[in-house]
Protein backbone atom coordinates (compact mmCIF):
# COMPACT_ATOMS: atom_id res chain seq x y z
CA UNK A 1 0.00 0.00 0.00
CA UNK A 2 1.16 3.72 -0.84
CA UNK A 3 -0.65 6.81 -0.13
CA UNK A 4 0.51 8.15 -3.53
CA UNK A 5 -0.32 11.27 -4.91
CA UNK A 6 -3.42 13.49 -3.29
CA UNK A 7 -6.29 15.29 -5.48
CA UNK A 8 -5.99 18.44 -7.10
CA UNK A 9 -8.37 19.53 -4.96
CA UNK A 10 -8.07 23.33 -3.44
CA UNK A 11 -8.17 23.82 0.21
CA UNK A 12 -11.31 26.28 -0.17
CA UNK A 13 -13.58 23.34 -1.80
CA UNK A 14 -12.59 21.29 1.02
CA UNK A 15 -14.15 21.19 4.97
CA UNK A 16 -11.27 21.60 7.18
CA UNK A 17 -11.08 18.89 10.13
CA UNK A 18 -10.05 20.12 13.14
CA UNK A 19 -7.28 18.24 15.28
CA UNK A 20 -9.40 16.39 17.67
CA UNK A 21 -10.95 15.14 14.78
CA UNK A 22 -8.11 14.34 13.03
CA UNK A 23 -6.92 12.22 16.13
CA UNK A 24 -9.59 10.59 16.68
CA UNK A 25 -10.32 9.07 13.24
CA UNK A 26 -6.63 8.04 12.82
CA UNK A 27 -7.20 6.34 15.95
CA UNK A 28 -10.21 4.43 15.01
CA UNK A 29 -8.21 3.28 11.36
CA UNK A 30 -5.83 2.38 13.36
CA UNK A 31 -7.84 0.25 15.49
CA UNK A 32 -10.19 -1.53 12.84
CA UNK A 33 -7.40 -1.73 10.01
CA UNK A 34 -4.23 -1.31 11.43
CA UNK A 35 -2.89 1.14 8.99
CA UNK A 36 -0.94 4.30 10.92
CA UNK A 37 -1.82 8.05 10.01
CA UNK A 38 -0.30 10.76 10.96
CA UNK A 39 -3.20 13.12 12.56
CA UNK A 40 -1.36 15.84 11.46
CA UNK A 41 -1.54 15.15 7.57
CA UNK A 42 -4.90 17.14 7.28
CA UNK A 43 -4.79 17.93 4.04
CA UNK A 44 -4.61 14.03 3.14
CA UNK A 45 -7.51 13.94 5.35
CA UNK A 46 -9.64 15.89 4.29
CA UNK A 47 -9.24 15.55 0.52
CA UNK A 48 -9.88 11.69 1.30
CA UNK A 49 -12.64 12.29 3.85
CA UNK A 50 -14.62 14.81 2.24
CA UNK A 51 -16.48 13.05 -0.22
CA UNK A 52 -17.88 10.36 2.70
CA UNK A 53 -19.19 13.92 4.41
CA UNK A 54 -21.21 14.25 0.62
CA UNK A 55 -22.39 10.78 0.98
CA UNK A 56 -23.48 10.47 4.23
CA UNK A 57 -24.78 13.86 4.54
CA UNK A 58 -22.62 14.48 7.78
CA UNK A 59 -22.47 18.30 8.79
CA UNK A 60 -18.57 17.64 9.67
CA UNK A 61 -15.99 14.61 10.87
CA UNK A 62 -16.91 13.96 13.77
CA UNK A 63 -20.40 13.27 12.94
CA UNK A 64 -19.10 10.71 10.40
CA UNK A 65 -16.86 8.51 12.67
CA UNK A 66 -19.75 8.82 15.45
CA UNK A 67 -21.99 7.16 12.42
CA UNK A 68 -19.18 4.87 11.36
CA UNK A 69 -18.79 3.73 14.90
CA UNK A 70 -22.97 3.04 15.58
CA UNK A 71 -23.21 1.54 12.22
CA UNK A 72 -23.73 -2.31 12.81
CA UNK A 73 -23.29 -3.17 9.19
CA UNK A 74 -19.80 -2.32 9.27
CA UNK A 75 -20.51 -0.28 5.41
CA UNK A 76 -19.11 3.16 6.69
CA UNK A 77 -16.29 1.62 8.52
CA UNK A 78 -15.43 -0.02 5.16
CA UNK A 79 -16.04 3.05 3.40
CA UNK A 80 -13.31 4.94 5.89
CA UNK A 81 -10.94 2.34 5.07
CA UNK A 82 -11.36 2.43 1.35
CA UNK A 83 -11.01 6.66 1.56
CA UNK A 84 -7.51 6.28 3.37
CA UNK A 85 -6.48 3.40 1.43
CA UNK A 86 -4.82 4.23 -2.26
CA UNK A 87 -3.50 0.87 -2.36
CA UNK A 88 -0.50 1.30 -4.53
CA UNK A 89 0.58 -1.19 -6.90
CA UNK A 90 1.20 -2.28 -10.59
CA UNK A 91 2.22 -5.48 -12.59
CA UNK A 92 5.71 -6.97 -12.10
CA UNK A 93 5.68 -4.49 -8.96
CA UNK A 94 9.73 -4.85 -8.74
CA UNK A 95 11.75 -7.80 -10.76
CA UNK A 96 13.17 -9.30 -7.89
CA UNK A 97 10.02 -11.26 -6.16
CA UNK A 98 9.00 -12.37 -9.29
CA UNK A 99 12.59 -14.04 -10.77
CA UNK A 100 12.46 -15.66 -7.38
CA UNK A 101 8.81 -16.94 -8.47
CA UNK A 102 9.54 -17.54 -11.89
CA UNK A 103 13.31 -19.27 -11.64
CA UNK A 104 13.67 -20.76 -7.86
CA UNK A 105 9.66 -21.40 -6.15
CA UNK A 106 8.02 -22.99 -9.59
CA UNK A 107 10.49 -25.13 -10.40
CA UNK A 108 10.84 -25.60 -6.35
CA UNK A 109 7.16 -26.75 -6.04
CA UNK A 110 7.13 -28.67 -9.34
CA UNK A 111 9.62 -30.93 -7.95
CA UNK A 112 8.63 -31.15 -4.09
CA UNK A 113 4.98 -31.37 -3.99
CA UNK A 114 3.52 -34.67 -4.04
CA UNK A 115 0.09 -35.20 -6.17
CA UNK A 116 -2.85 -35.54 -4.05
CA UNK A 117 -6.16 -37.59 -4.39
CA UNK A 118 -6.72 -36.81 -7.65
CA UNK A 119 -3.66 -37.19 -9.24
CA UNK A 120 -2.73 -33.05 -9.45
CA UNK A 121 0.14 -31.37 -7.91
CA UNK A 122 -0.98 -28.42 -5.31
CA UNK A 123 0.15 -25.29 -5.23
CA UNK A 124 -0.97 -22.79 -2.87
CA UNK A 125 -0.43 -18.90 -3.26
CA UNK A 126 -1.44 -16.12 -1.35
CA UNK A 127 -1.08 -12.59 -2.10
CA UNK A 128 -1.88 -10.82 1.17
CA UNK A 129 -3.14 -6.84 0.77
CA UNK A 130 -3.60 -7.34 -3.07
CA UNK A 131 -4.93 -4.20 -3.61
CA UNK A 132 -6.37 -4.24 -7.41
CA UNK A 133 -5.23 -7.02 -8.43
CA UNK A 134 -2.12 -6.33 -10.51
CA UNK A 135 0.17 -9.09 -8.22
CA UNK A 136 -1.65 -11.55 -8.26
CA UNK A 137 -2.90 -11.59 -12.00
CA UNK A 138 1.11 -11.30 -12.36
CA UNK A 139 1.65 -14.34 -10.70
CA UNK A 140 -0.85 -15.84 -12.58
CA UNK A 141 0.47 -14.63 -15.99
CA UNK A 142 4.05 -16.61 -14.63
CA UNK A 143 2.54 -19.67 -14.10
CA UNK A 144 0.65 -20.01 -17.23
CA UNK A 145 4.41 -19.19 -18.51
CA UNK A 146 6.05 -21.57 -16.55
CA UNK A 147 3.99 -24.83 -16.33
CA UNK A 148 3.23 -25.99 -19.69
CA UNK A 149 -0.17 -27.85 -18.85
CA UNK A 150 -1.84 -26.46 -16.01
CA UNK A 151 -4.60 -29.42 -15.74
CA UNK A 152 -1.64 -31.04 -14.12
CA UNK A 153 -1.32 -28.38 -11.60
CA UNK A 154 -4.49 -27.55 -8.78
CA UNK A 155 -3.75 -24.17 -8.72
CA UNK A 156 -5.10 -22.22 -5.14
CA UNK A 157 -3.85 -19.03 -6.44
CA UNK A 158 -5.80 -16.16 -3.56
CA UNK A 159 -5.87 -12.54 -3.23
CA UNK A 160 -6.98 -10.77 -0.20
CA UNK A 161 -7.07 -7.12 0.44
CA UNK A 162 -9.28 -5.13 3.26
CA UNK A 163 -10.48 -2.58 0.77
CA UNK A 164 -13.36 -4.08 -0.79
CA UNK A 165 -13.35 -1.25 -3.32
CA UNK A 166 -9.97 -2.65 -4.46
CA UNK A 167 -11.27 -6.17 -4.49
CA UNK A 168 -14.19 -5.11 -6.72
CA UNK A 169 -11.83 -3.71 -8.94
CA UNK A 170 -9.50 -6.82 -8.92
CA UNK A 171 -12.39 -8.77 -9.61
CA UNK A 172 -13.25 -6.67 -12.61
CA UNK A 173 -10.11 -7.16 -14.25
CA UNK A 174 -10.14 -3.73 -16.21
CA UNK A 175 -6.79 -1.68 -16.16
CA UNK A 176 -6.36 1.83 -17.87
CA UNK A 177 -3.76 2.08 -20.15
CA UNK A 178 -1.93 3.95 -17.72
CA UNK A 179 -2.09 0.92 -15.20
CA UNK A 180 -1.10 -1.30 -18.08
CA UNK A 181 1.59 0.90 -18.56
CA UNK A 182 2.99 0.56 -15.31
CA UNK A 183 5.28 -2.63 -15.54
CA UNK A 184 3.60 -4.89 -18.28
CA UNK A 185 5.21 -5.62 -21.33
CA UNK A 186 4.22 -5.50 -25.27
CA UNK A 187 4.30 -9.06 -25.14
CA UNK A 188 2.25 -9.96 -21.94
CA UNK A 189 -0.52 -7.36 -22.86
CA UNK A 190 -1.33 -8.99 -26.20
CA UNK A 191 -1.35 -12.60 -24.81
CA UNK A 192 -3.32 -12.02 -21.82
CA UNK A 193 -5.67 -8.80 -22.42
CA UNK A 194 -8.07 -7.86 -24.58
CA UNK A 195 -8.70 -3.58 -25.62
CA UNK A 196 -12.11 -2.74 -24.26
CA UNK A 197 -12.32 0.87 -24.95
CA UNK A 198 -9.57 2.75 -23.61
CA UNK A 199 -8.44 0.28 -21.29
CA UNK A 200 -7.59 -3.10 -21.51
CA UNK A 201 -9.58 -6.72 -19.86
CA UNK A 202 -7.45 -9.36 -18.26
CA UNK A 203 -8.52 -12.32 -20.42
CA UNK A 204 -10.87 -15.21 -18.86
CA UNK A 205 -7.92 -18.01 -18.84
CA UNK A 206 -5.87 -15.54 -15.94
CA UNK A 207 -9.14 -14.32 -14.25
CA UNK A 208 -10.20 -17.82 -13.77
CA UNK A 209 -6.74 -18.73 -12.07
CA UNK A 210 -7.38 -16.34 -9.19
CA UNK A 211 -10.09 -16.29 -6.35
CA UNK A 212 -10.11 -12.74 -4.32
CA UNK A 213 -11.43 -12.94 -0.83
CA UNK A 214 -11.69 -9.90 2.11
CA UNK A 215 -8.87 -10.51 5.02
CA UNK A 216 -8.22 -7.85 7.59
CA UNK A 217 -4.87 -8.91 8.68
CA UNK A 218 -4.79 -7.67 12.50
CA UNK A 219 -7.52 -10.00 12.89
CA UNK A 220 -6.83 -14.12 13.96
CA UNK A 221 -6.52 -16.07 9.84
CA UNK A 222 -9.13 -18.77 10.48
CA UNK A 223 -8.85 -21.65 7.55
CA UNK A 224 -5.97 -20.18 6.24
CA UNK A 225 -2.91 -22.70 6.35
CA UNK A 226 -0.39 -24.83 4.17
CA UNK A 227 0.14 -21.89 1.98
CA UNK A 228 3.26 -22.71 -0.27
CA UNK A 229 4.05 -19.04 -1.02
CA UNK A 230 2.99 -15.70 0.76
CA UNK A 231 3.54 -12.33 -0.41
CA UNK A 232 2.88 -9.58 2.34
CA UNK A 233 4.99 -7.02 0.66
CA UNK A 234 4.72 -2.91 1.31
CA UNK A 235 2.04 -3.55 4.06
CA UNK A 236 3.90 -3.68 7.82
CA UNK A 237 5.52 -0.18 6.97
CA UNK A 238 1.85 1.00 7.80
CA UNK A 239 1.71 -0.53 10.92
CA UNK A 240 2.78 -0.36 14.51
CA UNK A 241 5.53 -2.54 15.78
CA UNK A 242 3.29 -5.02 17.88
CA UNK A 243 1.05 -4.74 14.83
CA UNK A 244 3.94 -6.06 12.98
CA UNK A 245 4.63 -8.70 15.23
CA UNK A 246 1.39 -10.17 15.19
CA UNK A 247 0.91 -10.24 11.64
CA UNK A 248 4.21 -12.14 10.97
CA UNK A 249 3.93 -14.87 13.56
CA UNK A 250 0.42 -15.50 12.11
CA UNK A 251 1.97 -15.46 9.03
CA UNK A 252 4.30 -18.48 10.10
CA UNK A 253 1.50 -20.00 11.44
CA UNK A 254 -0.06 -20.42 8.13
CA UNK A 255 2.87 -21.51 5.99
CA UNK A 256 3.96 -25.05 4.76
CA UNK A 257 7.39 -25.80 6.59
CA UNK A 258 9.15 -25.77 3.45
CA UNK A 259 7.23 -22.26 2.03
CA UNK A 260 8.52 -18.90 1.40
CA UNK A 261 7.00 -15.40 2.45
CA UNK A 262 7.88 -12.72 0.61
CA UNK A 263 8.05 -8.73 2.22
CA UNK A 264 8.32 -5.38 0.72
CA UNK A 265 12.02 -4.33 0.29
CA UNK A 266 12.59 -2.12 3.00
CA UNK A 267 10.55 -4.63 5.21
CA UNK A 268 13.09 -6.38 7.33
CA UNK A 269 11.95 -8.93 9.49
CA UNK A 270 14.92 -9.12 11.89
CA UNK A 271 13.01 -7.58 15.07
CA UNK A 272 9.72 -8.50 14.48
CA UNK A 273 9.28 -12.03 14.35
CA UNK A 274 12.50 -14.50 15.49
CA UNK A 275 10.50 -17.14 13.58
CA UNK A 276 12.36 -16.87 9.96
CA UNK A 277 15.30 -17.35 8.79
CA UNK A 278 16.20 -14.77 5.31
CA UNK A 279 17.67 -15.93 2.71
CA UNK A 280 18.77 -14.67 -0.90
CA UNK A 281 17.91 -15.11 -4.47
CA UNK A 282 19.60 -13.32 -7.03
CA UNK A 283 18.65 -9.31 -5.62
CA UNK A 284 15.56 -10.74 -3.53
CA UNK A 285 15.39 -11.39 -0.02
CA UNK A 286 12.71 -14.09 0.68
CA UNK A 287 12.08 -16.27 3.96
CA UNK A 288 11.66 -19.58 5.42
CA UNK A 289 10.45 -21.04 8.57
CA UNK A 290 12.95 -22.33 11.53
CA UNK A 291 12.56 -25.71 11.62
Amino acid sequence: MDFGQEQKTSRLQLREISPDEARRICRFILQVAGISINFSKNRFLETRLNPLLEKYGSPDYWSLLTEAKADASGAMAQDLIDAVATNETRFFRDAGPFELFQYKIIPYLTANRLPDSTGKIPIRIWSAACSTGQEVYSLAMCLKESLPNLRNYKINLLGSDISQRALDRAREGVYSKFEIARGLDEARLKKFFIPEGNAYRIRGEIREMVNFKSVNLLEPINGFKEWDLILCRNVAIYFRQDHRKWLFNQLANTLEPDGFLVAGASESLAAMCSRFIPKMFSSCTYYQRRF
